[in-house]
């Protein structure tokens, strides 16, 4: 499953704050090692670090191929979505991030009848609410 989230910076405080509202204590986070995901072992989950070191060569790293290609369909889906990306609506832009499901056409239908059920109506005001994400 993929969920992408605008954090509000890599600091271990920001991400232990994000861990504890988005993950289950006991989860195993996946990590690149950063520093900062030391948050998330504060925050009851385990930590995996795959240090990579950076550069071309580290996208090839075993169990990473799927994140970057992931995230670079993201950033390519984004740059010819939009004209411009910024801060103030990043985290709308990454809620409606979709996978291409044009080889499943009925995929989308079924996807909508369900999410629609599921969903609560929101009164106008916080539909039109500007995204909080300086927590």
């Amino acid at each position: 499953m993929l969920r992408l989230i605008l954090v509000a910076g890599f600091r271990k405080a920001k991400l232990e704050r994000w861990a504890r509202e988005h993950l289950e204590p006991g989860t195993t986070v996946h990590s690149d090692g950063l520093a900062c995901f030391s948050g998330v072992e504060a925050a009851g989950c385990r930590h995996e670090a795959t240090v990579t070191g950076g550069g071309p060569g580290s996208c090839e790293t075993a169990g990473l191929v799927w994140v970057n290609t992931t995230l670079g369909n993201v950033q390519r889906s984004m740059d010819g979505s939009y004209h411009a990306v910024g801060p103030k609506y990043l985290a709308r832009y990454l809620a409606e991030f979709r996978f291409n499901r044009r080889y499943d056409l009925a995929a989308p239908t079924e996807r909508l009848l369900r999410a629609a059920a599921a969903t609560l109506a929101l009164p106008r005001p916080l539909l039109a609410a500007q995204p909080f994400c300086g927590q």
